[in-house]
């Protein structure tokens, strides 16, 4: 049943609901990537494949590649409550709010707002799509505690960093 859904809400769920530059610009939000906090920075960059993914998928929904589109849908079914936590983390540090449209938080991290790929490369990366997000890579709750495991261990990427959890 699910499915079925994901299928008919496709150009929905493809979609960013729109928001100002200058609403978003006009909070007062902290600059940049959260380097000496690796839960958040983990949490950015989870924000960053999720925005690569949903941008990847529009296009290929956008050249009629329903197979791509439907792929990245049941990812995004997938993966959605870590997008959701980190939606709520980003949102609560770049505008001290628990939700945020996704196109606010992209731009708070200074996100580009469309690809820009030749025909033919676009065709070949929509081809891909399905088994690129198959992949363990593009497991983002994976992602997420594979991150936090490295820095509980003392991983030298983060050196003396504490995983502060969320509040």
């Amino acid at each position: 049943m699910r499915r079925g859904i994901a299928i008919v809400g496709v150009p929905l769920m493809l979609a960013v609901a729109p928001v100002a530059a200058q609403e978003v610009m006009l909070r007062q939000a902290p600059a940049g990537y959260a380097f000496g906090n690796p839960r958040l920075l983990t949490q950015q960059l989870i924000w960053g494949r999720l925005h690569g993914a949903r941008l990847l998928g529009l296009a290929c929904h956008d050249r009629g590649d329903g197979a791509a589109a439907l792929a990245y849908v049941d990812w995004l079914d997938r993966q959605w409550s870590r997008i959701r936590a980190a939606g709520r983390d980003l949102a609560r540090h770049y505008f001290s709010q628990d939700q945020m449209p996704l196109d606010a938080i992209d731009t708070a991290l200074q996100l580009k707002d469309r690809l820009d790929i030749p025909g033919e490369e676009l065709m070949t990366a929509c081809a891909t799509l399905p088994e690129a997000l198959a992949a363990p890579r593009n497991d983002l709750e994976r992602y997420y505690a594979e991150r936090r495991e490295a820095v509980r261990r003392g991983d030298p990427e983060f050196p003396g960093a504490v995983w502060q959890e969320a509040e």
